[in-house]
């Protein structure tokens, strides 16, 4: 005679449960490699420490992880005749540090190519918009993306220290669209500031500008890699720049009088938040600007409504950008491909009366 049976009996622990989910991921081919950390599997699961421990000693037992290495981590073993699936496919997470609003047309355009072309080849894309945090609610949220999305890959739109010191946390390839940070993991996917500058000065030369303002918040980042150009370098081009470098936001309307007290007839900007925040801020100070000044924005395209200053845009074309990220993506090398183009606001005129 058996004994009777509780309620209970035959039903699947929790950390069974999760087991089970994640040796199912598994053997759909969606992961391989190092295993998640138990603390990684408790945020993923929303459960506790202890019970993602007991998960992943499960899988252990079961001969779907095994430890590795001297710091004992936990890798992924695949069943003999089991294809390596996912050693050929990737998720690639695009974290964004400044509002997606912000970003230029091209900028937007290539992480769609980019989306469309990883999506065509069975990879995994997201894009996060964190540009409502900064600091340590910046970082803890990159870190959790990482996390929440399973990602192999990750792009950030411009490198800022506080999201990168989240997500290297991760064994992950880290890259950056533009800007630069003392980070031998961070791959620049950018082309050199200097061949943006020659860019536009050529086509300033072109519309007849012979004296031009660079306009500058120290620390800020440049749109590219690289080391930033000396003023000389519009000699070349029959232009005199003169830099204009100012510390924070009240000092904007000073440093553009000052720059404009040498005859400028364009200003030259190298972040596009510096050209928003700048204007604007000086709009309210009653900063007087003519109304004949062309404002270019170095870092991208910069769409103006009628009636406004005269605002054009340097950006690589969003092919040359999603195409340097795929080559990224895939560890593919090549020569960078330089293709920008000049967006002109709708009130850019003729060249100014010099």
């Amino acid at each position: 005679m058996y004994a009777p049976q509780s309620s209970n009996f035959g039903r699947k622990t929790l950390s069974e449960q999760v087991a089970d989910s994640i040796e199912s991921h598994i053997r759909s081919g969606a992961s391989s490699g190092l295993a998640p950390s138990s603390r990684e599997v408790a945020i993923m699961n929303h459960v506790s420490l202890p019970t993602a421990q007991e998960a992943l000693a499960h899988l252990v037992l079961r001969k779907v992880l095994r430890e590795r290495g001297p710091k004992r981590r936990l890798e992924v073993v695949l069943p003999n005749g089991m294809p390596d699936v996912a050693a050929s496919r990737v998720a690639v997470l695009v974290v964004s540090p400044c509002a997606l609003s912000l970003l230029d047309t091209s900028t937007m355009l290539a992480l769609r190519q980019m989306e469309a072309g990883l999506q065509s080849q069975g990879h995994r894309f997201r894009l996060v918009d964190l540009g409502h945090l900064s600091g340590e609610a910046l970082r803890k949220a990159g870190y959790a993306a990482v996390v929440d999305f399973q990602a192999t890959h990750c792009l950030m739109t411009s490198a800022d220290p506080a999201l990168y010191s989240g997500l290297a946390r991760h064994p992950i390839s880290l890259a950056t669209m533009q800007g630069k940070l003392n980070a031998t993991r961070l791959q620049r996917l950018a082309i050199p500031f200097q061949a943006r500058l020659d860019f536009a000065l050529e086509r300033l030369v072109a519309l007849g500008h012979r004296r031009v303002l660079w306009l500058h918040r120290r620390d800020g980042d440049l749109p590219d890699m690289g080391t930033e150009p000396s003023p000389k370098s519009g000699l070349r081009y029959g232009i005199s720049i003169h830099k204009q470098v100012y510390e924070k936001l009240t000092d904007f309307p000073i440093a553009m009088q000052r720059g404009l007290s040498h005859g400028a007839t364009a200003v030259l900007f190298v972040n596009l938040e510096d050209v928003v925040h700048g204007l604007i801020y000086g709009a309210n100070h009653r900063l007087k600007v003519p109304g004949d000044l062309s404002i270019v924005n170095l870092a991208g395209e910069l769409d103006t409504p009628k009636g406004s200053l005269t605002v054009a845009g340097v950006a690589l074309s969003f092919e040359a950008r999603a195409a340097s990220v795929l080559h990224w993506v895939h560890g593919e090398s090549g020569a960078e491909e330089v293709n920008f183009i000049w967006k002109e606001g709708e009130t850019l005129g003729p060249a100014p009366v010099l």
